[in-house]
């Protein structure tokens, strides 16, 4: 039953995805989109904790030093990947999103001097090929030219650079447990600031970025139905992600996400009119087959 909620919130997700996409493209800021979740979510959880006597935070400065990196390592890669997602076809940037194995490896391979089995290197291999797949090489080479449209190739590389900017936001997370004496204290310390952090980040943006009062886009934002929707979604969807993590074993979520792809080609298809070229389906393919290939090995 489990697989069967995993299967379920990653295509959950990919319509969370969208509404992203089209929160971004109606002129919502990105930090507005990060400082939603938390707004919904964080508070929850606080209460809870709080109700079953586990709310501790934790008290080595040191944690709060790395949550801090974390927070602002996350502002920085969500807006890459959100410019990326508004500017390439929804598709090709939600495919794209599954490729963040082939950054853990090369990393591991040139930081950590870890050796990769050929079949992971295979695995590797064929996913950077589905990658090519996506990218519009005419529209490459007339780079320079009067006319030219390479929004969506742009787009890709600025997923492909936050997704090169994961492993080290998995490094400062795991960092940050280490500064925790107990999971109820890292949950609560967590969970603060969280909050904390992403309003203050919010703040000094619209202060000294935007230059205006930031009340007014929080009221749009809740007004609207996709807003509400993305910010209780999202929120609920990190619960059972959170859920499902600890239950179930991480290769197999790793290749029912691989679901996503496919409905990813569905929503771009119906709610963006995206063609689905042949060139699409090969470099899915490549990827889905390279998920699968690499768990495995592993």
């Amino acid at each position: 039953m489990l697989p069967l909620f995993a299967g379920a919130n990653d295509l959950f997700n990919t319509y969370l995805g969208s509404l992203k996409r089209d929160l971004s493209k109606d002129g919502f800021e990105t930090i507005l989109l990060i400082l939603s979740i938390a707004l919904v979510g964080s508070p929850i959880f606080m209460i809870v904790l709080a109700v079953t006597g586990q709310f501790v935070m934790p008290t080595d400065p040191y944690f709060y030093l790395l949550w801090f990196g974390l927070t602002l390592l996350t502002v920085i890669q969500f807006s890459f990947f959100i410019s990326g997602l508004v500017k390439a076809k929804f598709l090709a940037a939600n495919t794209f999103a599954n490729l963040a194995f082939v950054v853990t490896t090369f990393y591991a391979m040139i930081f950590l001097r870890e050796s990769v089995g050929p079949l992971q290197a295979m695995a590797v291999g064929m996913a950077a090929i589905g990658a090519l797949f996506f990218f519009d090489w005419k529209a490459l080479s007339q780079v320079g030219k009067p006319g030219a449209d390479t929004s969506s190739n742009a787009g890709l590389f600025m997923i492909l650079f936050s997704l090169f900017l994961s492993p080290f936001g998995s490094i400062l997370y795991k960092a940050a447990t280490l500064h925790a004496a107990t999971y109820a204290q890292f949950l609560t310390g967590r969970l603060t600031m969280d909050l904390g952090y992403y309003l203050l980040f919010f703040f000094i943006i619209f202060a000294f970025w935007h230059k205006k009062s930031p009340l007014p886009r929080m009221f749009s934002f809740v007004s609207t139905w996709p807003g509400v929707i993305f910010m209780v979604g999202s929120a609920l969807a990190n619960l059972l992600d959170s859920y499902l993590t600890y239950k179930l074993p991480l290769p197999l979520l790793t290749i029912i996400g691989t679901i996503a792809i496919p409905a990813g080609y569905f929503v771009g298809h119906i709610k963006y009119k995206e063609k689905i070229e042949a060139r699409y389906v090969w470099g899915a393919a490549f990827i889905m087959l390279a998920v699968v290939l690499f768990v495995r090995a592993a």
